[in-house]
Formats: structure tokens, C-alpha cells, sequence
């Protein structure tokens, strides 16, 4: 399985999983302890961190490259080879 495929996947799942967990939890959740107001922004923020990481998933799983040909990553591996020591020696910086 691709890579993209892959992250596709585990994306679907993921907010499949979320929605069945909204629909099917939330209301009861919000019921029985959203009387407390500390509750109530515990609640929220878990909704929140639960919607970023989501979001999250799939801008991931979207800014995933498609496979490219193998004769691409070798010239990008043989300009590598080709700069001198001088131009790659402070590089990482």
C-alpha cells in the first residue's frame, strides 16, 4: 500500500471514528457534566484538540508528495554530489 493511499486511509478512519464518537457520545457527555462550568471548558477544549488534530490528519495526509520516478531521486542525489564541500559545509544551518 502507497504511502498516500495509506494516509488516506488512516485519515477516513479517523474522522469516521470521530464523527461516531460526536454523534453517538456527545450529547450524553454534554448532558451529564456540562452543568459545571469547569466541566463544560474541559469539554470544549478536548472538542477543540480533537478538531485540530483531525485537521491536522489531513493536511498531512494532503501534502503528501505523489511517488515520483526513480530517475528524479537520482538526480536530485547527483546534484548533492556534484555542489562543492564549500556550499554544503554550512548548509544545515
Amino acid at each position: 500500500m502507497g504511502a498516500r493511499r495509506k494516509g488516506f486511509t488512516i485519515a477516513g478512519l479517523v474522522a469516521i471514528a470521530d464523527i461516531w464518537v460526536t454523534a453517538y457520545s456527545g450529547p450524553a457527555i454534554w448532558q451529564v457534566w456540562s452543568g459545571t462550568p469547569l466541566c463544560r471548558i474541559g469539554i470544549l477544549v478536548l472538542a477543540g484538540a480533537a478538531s485540530f488534530s483531525l485537521a491536522d490528519i489531513w493536511r498531512k495526509t494532503l501534502a503528501i508528495p505523489p511517488l515520483s520516478c526513480p530517475a528524479q531521486q537520482s538526480d536530485a542525489l547527483s546534484l548533492a554530489d556534484r555542489l562543492p564541500g564549500e556550499v554544503m559545509e554550512g548548509a544545515d544551518v
